[in-house]
């Protein structure tokens, strides 16, 4: 063999040289042939090895499957498994389903409160109402046919029936009604209805009224989350009017 042979595997012996001599083998041609001899044999040693125990294994396997023992030992096996993994993960599955079953029940009685609430405001007369008086109920049936608590507070919050529909909106939701009114016009607006001739004696007789129900419906039927806007509109309404009317 030239020597330009011999340079081409000079990288393959020189990488060849350390692993040699730390098994031992001298880092001589003769010493490699000897440690390139000696990674043989171990690789054959091996497969050997590999190869007897896969057999070994597959006849295991063979015999388990036959075997109607080994089908009960291996059920057994996964039940306890199963059982084990019940007793440290169980209690998880068990709050997840009593939390549902909880919450859907809390649901329930929430929405049944609900609509106990709505029907009780829907039918307390006005006039029971401290701030509201006989006189001035009979005012608001004969203006707007409103009788109870909760059709008074929907007055302000959605307007009357026939009123156009031109509440503004804010954050995609609906204006109070009530909210449409401006102090200036508030005498030629829909609610000036309940305090014309022979009604209420001004708008903050009427806005007084509706500040009322509004707070009825959160002080005592817990419905503030319905009205609450249309309370603050009011009570805005109504201390711009005041203003606007002492300044005359």
């Amino acid at each position: 063999m030239a020597a330009s042979d011999y340079a081409e595997y000079q990288s393959l012996i020189e990488e060849m040289k350390e692993p040699a001599t730390e098994r031992g083998f001298e880092a001589t041609p003769e010493g490699l042939i000897e440690y390139h001899s000696w990674q043989q044999d171990r690789v054959e040693i091996i497969e050997s090895f590999l190869v007897e125990r896969a057999e070994q294994l597959f006849g295991v396997v063979v015999l388990a499957v036959q075997n109607p023992l080994a089908w009960v030992l291996a059920l057994i096996a996964l039940a306890l498994a199963a059982f084990k993994r019940e007793q440290q993960h169980g209690w998880m599955l068990d709050r997840i389903e009593n939390d549902a079953g909880e919450t859907a029940r809390k649901d329930k009685q929430l929405r049944s409160a609900f609509r106990e609430h709505v029907q009780a405001s829907n039918e307390e007369y006005i006039g029971q109402m401290d701030e509201v008086n006989d006189q001035q109920a009979q005012y608001w049936r004969d203006s707007f046919d409103v009788y109870s608590v909760r059709q008074l507070a929907e007055l302000a919050k959605r307007g009357p029936h026939n009123a156009p529909d031109d509440a503004a909106t804010d954050g995609g939701e609906t204006a109070p009604a009530i909210a449409a009114i401006d102090a200036d016009d508030i005498r030629d607006s829909w609610l000036a209805k309940a305090f014309s001739t022979n009604r209420l004696a001004d708008p903050q007789e009427a806005l007084t009224c509706i500040r009322a129900a509004c707070v009825r419906m959160e002080a005592k039927y817990g419905l503030g989350h319905e009205y609450d806007a249309t309370r603050d509109a009011v009570e805005t309404l109504l201390e711009e009017v005041r203003e606007k009317e002492a300044s005359y």
